[in-house]
């Protein structure tokens, strides 16, 4: 008895040093970005190895609001990611709901082809849905869709529209392929252009990334309950 309780606190102090080894690596980096942030310099070379020893100033933030067009980018990123969020969760629903209520040529290789491109989520094919419309006489199809459809598929269409939302922030080919004007650039494009070939601007790039971060860290603070739940309703119904 002795023994297997000395095997197990053991073995529980090798886990805890374990799992206290993965988070030091999984945050330092992170730690780091928000060091470089503050940091006098400019070049990553140029920073020490530990955080937040090569001082404190905010003339980054200065340099970022004041003399960039970072408020630009993100005005334009925040337009893309609202109408992509729109026009995902609207299309999405629609196809969704023309799948599943309609018969058609080519049906059956569509869905499968939109499926295996992971356009739209599984819920184009919810049985229940289907069940649901075939004890339903004299609707239209939009009051249907409306009054039906939506409310049972209201956890996943949320789920859609928050992932619909943040994508566009961190979408960098896709805004680098077709933008040309800096006058049409997002926040992706904006910050990398302070660590191109021509600059190396590090510290600023961290405290644009920084900024970022901040109405994210709020919007997921009210935005986690339905997301967990959304998540976890799609994931009894499938």
């Amino acid at each position: 008895m002795k023994n297997y309780r000395s095997f197990k606190t053991v073995s529980t102090t090798f886990s805890y040093l374990i799992f206290i080894l993965i988070s030091l690596i999984v945050f330092y980096p992170l730690v780091y970005v928000v060091a470089a942030a503050f940091a006098p310099g400019n070049g990553i070379a140029n920073m020490n190895i530990v955080p937040f020893k090569d001082g404190f100033t905010l003339k980054h933030f200065k340099y970022l609001f004041f003399e960039t067009q970072y408020w630009l980018w993100f005005k334009n990123t925040f337009i893309i990611a609202l109408w992509t969020t729109l026009l995902t969760v609207v299309i999405s629903s629609l196809s969704a709901y023309v799948f599943s209520r309609f018969k058609f040529v080519f049906k059956h290789t569509l869905l499968m082809s939109m499926l295996i491109l992971q356009i739209f989520p599984s819920f184009v094919g919810m049985i229940a849905i289907y069940v649901i419309l075939n004890r339903i006489d004299g609707a239209s199809h939009f009051r249907i869709f409306g009054t039906i459809i939506l409310p049972v598929t209201k956890p996943i269409i949320t789920f859609l529209g928050i992932s619909s939302f943040t994508g566009p922030w961190m979408d960098f080919i896709f805004p680098k392929m077709v933008l040309r004007s800096p006058e049409k650039q997002t926040l992706a494009l904006g910050l990398f252009s302070f660590v191109s070939d021509k600059k190396n601007e590090f510290t600023n790039f961290a405290a644009g990334s920084l900024v970022i971060c901040i109405p994210f860290v709020i919007f997921f603070l009210f935005t986690q309950k339905a997301m967990m739940m959304s998540m976890g309703t799609a994931a009894v119904k499938e």
